[in-house]
């Protein structure tokens, strides 16, 4: 399955553009990610959305699973994430376009072409910032799905078949460690 990732603006700032460069050489062959960037509009206008909105649909080919990210979409684990995207790959989903807005957001005609909208967490972030993230979690996501020790999680429990995402118990190393150093 090809994966494409529309972001409304041009990336501006180095630190964005390094981290992109980063995630995104290391999906190179079958899980390379094609990276559009389309014009965005001056000001938060509801016009300006739509132009902006007008220009990335035209960018998707038809047939493909969009995916809108905002921050009032639907939220999960990244275990939760590859399981999604290896569930529309089994289910033969050739295309899965994501579409990250601008600093002012998506206009509602994207939400209504997407078959999801999904939010990488309830904080409000910089629309740059969002693409490093994403596009983390889409490497992330194929090394789940590879089961390689990128992530540090349960990857035997995301990719099958409605497949339940759960924590490892908290006797376990990993909670005691993770509980020592502050980190999920």
């Amino acid at each position: 399955m090809k994966i494409q990732v529309i972001a409304i603006g041009a990336t501006r700032e180095p630190f964005v553009k390094e981290g992109l460069a980063e995630y995104l050489g290391r999906m190179r062959g079958a899980r390379s990610v094609e990276w559009v960037e389309v014009k965005a509009e001056p000001g938060d206008r509801a016009d300006g959305r739509a132009r902006e909105a007008e220009r990335a649909l035209a960018k998707i080919p038809a047939g493909a699973l969009v995916v809108a990210l905002d921050e009032h979409g639907e939220t999960s684990t990244s275990e939760g994430f590859a399981a999604r995207i290896a569930s529309a790959e089994r289910a033969g989903e050739r295309q899965m376009t994501f579409v990250i807005g601008s600093a002012y957001g998506l206009d509602p005609s994207v939400a209504s072409r997407s078959r999801f909208t999904l939010s990488l967490s309830r904080m409000t972030f910089p629309h740059e910032l969002v693409r490093v993230m994403l596009a983390e979690q889409l490497y992330r996501a194929f090394q789940i799905q590879s089961g390689t020790g990128y992530h540090h999680g349960e990857p035997s429990l995301a990719c099958g078949e409605g497949a339940p995402v759960r924590k490892p118990p908290a006797s376990s190393h990993r909670s005691a460690r993770h509980a020592r150093t502050g980190r999920a």
